[in-house]
């Protein structure tokens, strides 16, 4: 059996521009004459359906790891982990959601000026050892 219509489209539009307006249940009542049980009905909806497990993180902290990741791409989660507390994980999954690409430094940065002298006496001292052993 089919649930019958309780009211025509025009005045389902009505109750529904009524109500954009902000216009109270009992005001809509009085003027169209139904129940408040009809006039709820009107504008319910469905509730889309929620599967799975909810996400933890908010918008506002997938916006802060997406800022940070634009700036500096060449940052790692690792280093926005201590910032944020979340695993460096969730945060290469946040990226690769928003269809950024992972990336990471492939050239060695630069030695100080302090510290190349002693690399170079280390690799002299290498050499030599190599080359001793050799002959």
């Amino acid at each position: 059996m089919e649930q019958n219509k309780h009211c025509s489209v025009e005045t389902r539009e009505l109750i529904i521009k009524l109500r954009n307006e902000g216009k109270s249940y009992k005001f809509i009542q009085s003027m169209l004459n139904c129940s408040a049980k009809n006039i709820n009905s009107v504008g319910w909806q469905v509730k889309e359906e929620t599967r799975g497990r909810k996400k933890k993180m908010t918008i506002r902290e997938d916006n802060f790891i997406l800022h940070h990741i634009k700036v500096n791409p060449f940052l790692s989660s690792v280093k926005l982990n201590l910032t944020l507390n979340i695993t460096a994980r969730t945060i290469r999954r946040r990226i690769q959601d928003n269809n950024l690409l992972p990336r990471s430094p492939r050239k060695v940065p630069l030695l100080e000026e302090e510290n190349t002298c002693s690399q170079i006496k280390v690799k002299l001292c290498y050499w030599a050892r190599v080359v001793v052993d050799h002959t």
